[in-house]
């Protein structure tokens, strides 16, 4: 089960006295989190949502009723499984799950790049990290490189291709 776990946040210090803590989120679904929600830890232990206050990032946690109890979980970092992903978070179109990008093949007028390795954030922008394709970096071309996830750069993506077809994204390779 590990590998279909993704990691949607980690518990900070608690809050109060009834068991609450602080929730450090990197998913944008924040909305999605509903009482029984399953989170699992880094051991696969559940834990049932019991609540979450999405303004002020705060969650309480089934069977976490004191602030000792709430203490001895800060720090830990949360995950959930794709199929929960999927299930609560809604994807307007043109919008997919990270977990459906990484892998993908970029392609720019009929020629490998590379492949999404991971998505990083910087600044509310999210860049795709690509993995330059071995050929390319048998001419000397760097090993990776970044290009920010936008129309600018993005021309399409098919998931069911595991393609992102590019403009400009060469530039950025040659400019890496």
């Amino acid at each position: 089960m590990r590998d279909e776990l993704l990691y949607i946040g980690q518990l900070g210090k608690s809050v109060g006295l009834q068991g609450k803590m602080k929730l450090h989120l990197t998913s944008d679904f924040a909305n999605a989190f509903k009482k029984g929600h399953i989170f699992y830890d880094d051991k696969q232990n559940p834990y049932t949502l019991e609540h979450f206050d999405v303004p002020k990032s705060q969650i309480k946690l089934q069977n976490i009723d004191t602030i000792e109890q709430a203490k001895i979980l800060c720090n830990t970092l949360l995950y959930q499984t794709k199929e929960q992903t999927k299930a609560s978070c809604s994807l307007e179109e043109d919008e997919f799950f990270y977990f459906d990008i990484v892998g993908c093949e970029i392609v720019e007028n009929d020629e490998l790049l590379g492949v999404v390795s991971e998505i990083e954030r910087f600044n509310e922008i999210d860049y795709l990290l690509i993995q330059t394709a071995t050929d390319l970096v048998e001419q000397e071309y760097a090993k990776s490189f970044l290009i920010p996830y936008n129309d600018e750069y993005v021309l399409s993506v098919s998931i069911e291709k595991k393609m992102i077809c590019t403009d400009k994204a060469f530039v950025m390779l040659e400019n890496s």
